[in-house]
């Protein structure tokens, strides 16, 4: 699993400082070079203008964002996961002044997650199934026993007879047949 990435954002969204491992997430040679850029130069517009909302919440509020598993959308399209904490950086009078964001990649947890909810989904659909099918099978069973009951001769429905607590039934055995 990779390292954890840092990087550092003023208030326009630019990179202050990045480090080695959000360089090469980013496919970039040196750190340095990720210096000023800014979300909308690594992602989909989609996913910069959610970073760049989420980073303007905290800078207006204060209050850091913790453990947020982000939907990442590259520029070629393709599709990775984060698990991200973003906290306001502050200076000696409490003025925020930017952001620290702290990723990890989750890429790999998010699509276990998704697969092991579709496998669930699938076995609540076969209960589902097999359940219905097991009513009908009852109806059908207990409807059987109605006939067989109207249809067996009387003989072999004998007269219950009480042995101690237990109600017991003994069947009539018929005799040799007469002539």
């Amino acid at each position: 699993m990779a390292a954890p990435r840092a990087g550092v954002g003023a208030r326009a969204d630019a990179v202050l400082r990045a480090s080695r491992a959000v360089a090469e997430y980013l496919g970039v040679a040196d750190p340095d070079e990720i210096i000023g850029k800014t979300d909308v130069d690594f992602w989909s517009p989609e996913t910069a203008r959610e970073a760049a909302a989420d980073e303007q919440r905290i800078m207006e509020t204060k209050e850091p964002l913790v453990g947020k598993v982000e939907r990442l959308v590259h520029p070629d399209g393709r599709v990775t996961w984060d698990y991200t904490t973003k906290m306001p950086l502050l200076d000696s009078s409490g003025k925020v002044i930017g952001i620290c964001g702290i990723n990890k990649d989750f890429t790999a947890m998010k699509e276990m997650q998704d697969a092991l909810a579709e496998e669930r989904n699938r076995l609540e659909a076969t209960t589902a199934e097999l359940e219905e099918k097991n009513a009908v099978l009852q109806a059908d069973l207990q409807l059987a026993r109605e006939v067989q009951e109207a249809l067996l001769p009387r003989l072999w429905a004998p007269e219950p007879r009480l042995w101690g607590r237990a109600l017991l039934w003994e069947p009539e055995v018929p005799g040799p047949p007469t002539t």
